[in-house]
């Protein structure tokens, strides 16, 4: 499967940039809308619960520290959902060229998951520039965004890919999907610190892998603290377990999947 993904590595990098035209076509702003959009969500939490929320950061002397928080959690909010969401449309969206072309369908999440990162590194650009400007200063820390990054776009196509492969069969999971990542982001400390939760159910919330990889982010952009060993471990576990149930489901399917589609 990967020499089969090398040997069509050109027809990778155009599928790419043809994704990327695909989804801003007709618009006057282009690609601006892609940042747009998760930029007017912190700007809404921002302005709705700045007032409650800016007295709980007291380790951060910046009368913008809740923004600066919503906006670390953000960054790594969208590659995840961006990837998650179009994963689990993939095979169904891309049912004409799974039956009317010859190549290997391990290209798809690939072109997915380099669309929603090269994304994604303009979005953290953009905030990067905006939490500067807000008056916080960045450390080394920040040196482990590439590979907090990483980690989060594979967790993303993993997951992706699985919901993908099974809403060729059930085409309910789609719409469960969009439920489901309502409850999953107020399940994750994006737009609250997690010291505001009871005692009683902070270990139940501990169980979302994603509340580890977004609290590295809030570690690295925000405190100035690397994520630590144990943290990065625990993330690399679960997203191996990930990819490899992903991989299987996928395995099974895909010879049916054309027929079904």
């Amino acid at each position: 499967m990967f020499i089969a993904t090398w040997q069509y590595r050109s027809f990778l990098r155009r599928a790419i940039v043809r994704d990327l035209r695909l989804r801003v076509v007709g618009s006057r702003l282009g690609l601006s809308w892609l940042i747009l959009q998760p930029l007017a969500q912190v700007v809404l939490f921002a302005v709705v619960l700045s007032g409650v929320m800016a007295s709980r950061l007291p380790d951060l002397d910046n009368r913008f520290g809740y923004t600066i928080y919503l906006c670390a959690g953000m960054a790594a909010w969208g590659l995840f959902t961006d990837t998650l969401t179009r994963g689990a449309n993939l095979f169904v969206e891309n049912g004409h060229l799974i039956k009317k072309m010859a190549f290997p369908r391990s290209i798809l999440p690939l072109v997915m998951g380099g669309t929603a990162l090269l994304t994604n590194v303009v979005l953290v650009a953009v905030i990067l520039i905006a939490v500067i400007a807000l008056g916080h200063s960045l450390t080394w820390t920040v040196l482990w965004l590439p590979v907090l990054m990483f980690l989060r776009l594979s967790l993303g196509v993993s997951l992706g890919v699985l919901l993908g492969v099974i809403q060729v069969y059930i085409r309910d999971v789609g719409h469960l999907l969009g439920i489901g990542a309502q409850f999953l982001f107020w399940a994750t400390p994006i737009a609250y610190l997690p010291s505001i939760l009871p005692e009683s159910i902070r270990p139940w919330f501990q169980l979302n892998p994603l509340a580890h990889l977004i609290g590295a982010y809030h570690s690295v952009l925000v405190y100035g603290v690397a994520p630590t060993v144990a943290t990065v471990a625990g993330l690399v576990v679960v997203i191996l377990l990930a990819a490899a149930m992903a991989l299987f489901v996928y395995r099974r399917g895909a010879p049916t999947m054309a027929d079904v589609l």
